[in-house]
């Protein structure tokens, strides 16, 4: 439960406001999404988070040692980690998320920070 109270003037009188909120709602989603963060986090898969304009917002664990590059390299576009015959498919994507559509999974090619090439099934 969470209680707030406040204090104020009516006129000559003094009254005092409470309001409670039953928040299981809201801890029970804070502890859902802080269970997938560790899932996220724990992975050794890549898991990468972008913005629609295609900038990494974040990686995990498993992205910083596929890919070589540090959580705190965050912002960086994707095309530095993609293959340059492979630009187009980035937008692509992008503009299929941006209309809500699903992406099913594709073969592509990346670039670790290193130069190496990675394939993706």
């Amino acid at each position: 439960m969470e209680f707030v109270s406040n204090v104020y003037q009516s006129g000559e009188e003094t009254v005092i406001q409470c309001n409670i909120r039953d928040i299981t709602a809201r801890k029970l989603a804070a502890k859902t999404a802080a269970q997938l963060a560790a899932i996220v986090q724990s992975s050794d898969d890549a898991i990468i988070g972008k913005d629609l304009d295609g900038n990494i917002q974040t990686w995990n664990g498993g992205a910083e040692k596929i890919f070589g590059y540090s959580a705190g390299d965050g912002g960086r576009p994707d095309c530095e980690v993609g293959s340059r015959e492979r630009l187009e498919e980035e937008s692509q994507i992008l503009e299929k998320i941006k209309r809500g559509e699903s992406v099913q999974h594709f073969e592509t090619v990346r670039q670790a920070k290193d130069g190496r090439r990675l394939m993706f099934p």
